[in-house]
């Protein structure tokens, strides 16, 4: 999709379906999350590999917020969507995500689900995500090198600092 350089594939699976039988609202918010954080890996741990989950449970971190060898160092502030079309079983689709907006401490990101079928846009959403210090509980600047490497992949990005 025009704009867009980074895409996660989702396929609606029956558990998605809500009694009218298409994909209930919420599932388009696991639907951004998980192309959300693999955009983040991407940008915050470029070439991390998904680990193994330790059998014991215990986190390989004392803070616990390490993902693909990648610290997890943001907190979802906002979210919005705007639904433009219905999702039936067994859909593909594609989540589209940028970043539109780096501020000080946080950033915009920019959705598009886009049905494989018709190449149809069924939803588009925004989120605001805070650099976020968990041991102090607090917000933190985007670093240089964050801005840096999402700048690399998203180049369109305003910069607001």
């Amino acid at each position: 999709m025009k704009g867009f350089s980074f895409s996660r594939a989702v396929q609606a699976v029956f558990g998605d379906l809500d009694a009218m039988g298409h994909v209930n609202n919420v599932v388009y918010l696991t639907w951004i999350e998980t192309a959300r954080i693999e955009y983040w890996l991407q940008i915050a741990a470029p070439g991390a590999h998904p680990a193994a989950p330790d059998p014991s449970g215990a986190s390989p971190h004392p803070s616990g917020l390490v993902l693909s060898g990648a610290s997890v160092d943001m907190i979802l502030a906002r979210t919005e969507i705007d639904y433009r079309s219905p999702v039936s079983y067994g859909e593909k689709l594609d989540v589209f995500v940028r970043t539109s907006l780096i501020k000080r401490s946080s950033l915009v990101f920019d959705y598009a689900i886009v049905s494989r079928a018709g190449e149809r846009t069924v939803a588009e959403a925004k989120t605001v995500i805070v650099c976020y210090d968990y041991a102090r509980m607090r917000s933190k600047p985007v670093s240089q090198a964050l801005r840096e490497s999402i700048l690399a992949i998203d180049p369109q990005a305003r910069v607001e600092i």
